[in-house]
């Protein structure tokens, strides 16, 4: 049984809304929990990728091999959430070799529960155990794990395997499982449905040596697993919101000063040119666009002199009146607010320090600006070259760019180190490059007319069409199929299709990127029902006929149609998917759940 209802959700919060459709708090466990919600039903399909706070859940290769440690580290493979990394049963016979051979060819020894096959040079077929599927499709993985104990064959005479597998499984990537001597443990794929085999040593080609193994094991990993083969197309594992670099470090080669200022640690101190601006600008913003609106904050404070503050914004200087003024002294105090700027605040932060805020729309491609600003606040005046002030935790971010987020993000050269940033207490997100990066999930068997996806995502990107998720390599071509996206023609919309002999949809309004919001997608095909969700609130339905028929067994494709085109630019902070129509009350629950996690809305 698929069970969605486990991917995440407040196991409180889902009981509560349970408890509101009649049923009782006994029901308190994932299992009776999603027992209550699908009362008579079984093997309903489903999918969640909004655990990635979880150990074991992500890693680096599609192999599940390497693990993701941190931030800024390729996703190759992300374990389904829906079933908290659940096995199923033990596939094979015998495998820590207790009962000596049982349930094993016999061309092997066994001695203190550990099998040693010699290398004789024959082909495949040496200490061999059929394993069955145990009723799992085609395309379900495994975990193989399997001790090296000992491994005297010689490298470089040819194929050297402690553990190999024939034709019914294989690995994600690559050809060879792992033979030195250590604990293995490998995802491995089931592509055919026979009696397949699991094989100790294999190696047509050695003739010399031996290999020692103990407790293989074989168990299915349930769920639908999103991954991706080619290391280049993986998207990246990020929680970064500041589009700045070095920002505690001012002297680095990506802050220029203007005119002679001179730059020392946190203190800028101006020259002696005249009629001059006296100021520092950052280049290569990173995330930050020419496009949006974003707010601009930094710790200030005077040094020598009396001298405050101006923040300029992308592009041209601008005229005096276009930016805004701060005041350095008492309370602090906002001089002008600018023409192009807005909500500009200055508080207290102790020690003499300001923190200074302001919004604004950016239009050009470098800054943005810190000034150091006359006693009278002219931002272009005769530098008598003694005054200073000391700048420290600068933070540039897009305005909508969540709530309840810490105000200052500290961002190192991420450029040289990618993840020297600090991503505590910001949300984790999949970043896709809106050019090649994106994830499949490999034969999805729904068998039912009813689908729920729901995603936390932030779009950055809005001219074309990308794909949030589809169902087949195109919706557009397939019946039984669906898909999310993000943008059309030249406007950001959401637009959700779903069809079964015949297609319905549902688009929103604009949203001008870019913009984050939770989206949802509600479908039932005998039902003619097209329905779509945004941050909780229906935006759009469709009651067009849908034809007949059931969602059919396809892939998967998260970010991109079919992994060739139409590729999510943006962030992905979770995605649930389960084929069943869930009440009302469950799917707020999910949302509210998503973007608890995202931190995408009040």
């Amino acid at each position: 049984m698929r069970k969605w209802a486990e991917a995440g959700i407040n196991d409180t919060e889902l009981t509560t809304a349970l408890e509101r459709q009649g049923y009782t708090s006994k029901e308190s466990t994932p299992e009776q929990l999603w027992e209550a919600v699908c009362r008579g039903r079984t093997g309903i399909e489903s999918m969640s990728i909004d655990r990635m706070y979880d150990e074991g859940r992500l890693y680096q290769d599609a192999n599940g091999t390497t693990p993701v440690t941190g931030v800024e580290q390729p996703v190759g493979l992300m374990l389904d959430g829906s079933q908290r990394l659940r096995l199923g049963p033990e596939l094979v016979t015998n495998g820590d070799f207790s009962d000596g051979l049982t349930g094993w060819s016999t061309a092997g020894t066994v001695e203190s529960g550990k099998v040693t096959v010699e290398a004789t040079g024959i082909a495949i077929g040496l200490c061999k155990q059929g394993i069955h599927s145990s009723g799992a499709p085609v395309g379900s993985l495994y975990w193989l794990q399997y001790d090296v104990v000992d491994n005297t064959l010689q490298p470089g005479t040819g194929a050297m395997m402690a553990v190999h597998i024939d034709s019914n499984f294989k690995l994600l990537s690559g050809t060879w499982l792992p033979s030195a001597v250590g604990t293995h443990r490998v995802l491995v794929k089931r592509v055919a449905d026979t009696t397949g085999g699991l094989y100790v040593f294999l190696s047509a080609q050695q003739t010399s040596g031996t290999i020692t193994v103990d407790n293989i094991s074989l168990r299915e990993v349930l769920g639908n697993h999103p991954h991706q083969l080619t290391d280049i197309n993986r998207p990246i594992v990020s929680a970064r919101v500041n589009g700045l670099r070095n920002t505690e470090n001012i002297v680095s080669a990506n802050w220029t000063a203007h005119n002679a200022l001179q730059v020392d640690g946190e203190t800028l101190r101006e020259s002696t040119a005249t009629n001059a601006y006296h100021d520092l600008y950052h280049s290569g913003s990173g995330f930050v666009v020419a496009e949006g609106t974003y707010t601009l904050r930094a710790k200030v404070k005077r040094g020598t002199g009396t001298r405050n503050v101006a923040f300029r914004g992308f592009g041209s200087s601008g005229s005096e009146s276009d930016h805004p003024y701060f005041e350095l002294s008492g309370e602090g105090r906002v001089v002008s607010e600018g023409e192009n700027w807005f909500d500009a605040s200055i508080e207290r932060d102790g020690e003499g320090w300001y923190v200074c805020r302001a919004s604004t729309t950016a239009v050009g491609a470098t800054g943005p600006y810190i000034n150091m600003t006359s006693e009278s606040h002219v931002r272009q005046y005769d530098g008598d070259g003694t005054s200073t002030i000391q700048v420290k935790e600068i933070d540039l971010r897009y305005t909508n760019d969540g709530v309840d987020l810490p105000e200052y993000q500290r961002v190192g050269d991420v450029y040289t180190t990618p993840d020297d940033y600090d991503s505590l207490n910001f949300p984790i997100y999949l970043a896709f490059n809106g050019t090649n990066q994106s994830l499949k999930v490999t034969g999805m068997q729904p068998e039912v007319d009813e689908v729920f996806v729901s995603a936390a995502a932030r779009t950055e990107e809005s001219s074309t069409a990308r794909i949030i998720a589809e169902l087949s390599t195109n919706a557009n071509a397939n019946d039984g199929s669906f898909r999310l996206t993000s943008g059309a023609s030249g406007v950001h919309k959401y637009y959700f299709r779903s069809a079964g002999t015949a297609p319905a949809g549902s688009i929103t309004d604009q949203y001008p990127a870019p913009v984050s919001h939770v989206i949802t997608g509600l479908a039932d095909i005998s039902e003619n029902l097209c329905l779509l969700r945004i941050n909780g609130i229906r935006k759009s339905k469709s009651t067009t006929d849908q034809g007949m028929g059931n969602y059919g067994n396809y892939n998967l494709y998260i970010g991109s149609r079919a992994g060739t085109s139409m590729f999510y630019e943006g962030r992905l902070y979770g995605i649930l998917l389960v084929f069943d129509n869930p009440a009302d009350t469950i799917i707020t629950t999910i949302e509210r759940e998503l973007n608890r996690k995202a931190k995408i809305h009040a």
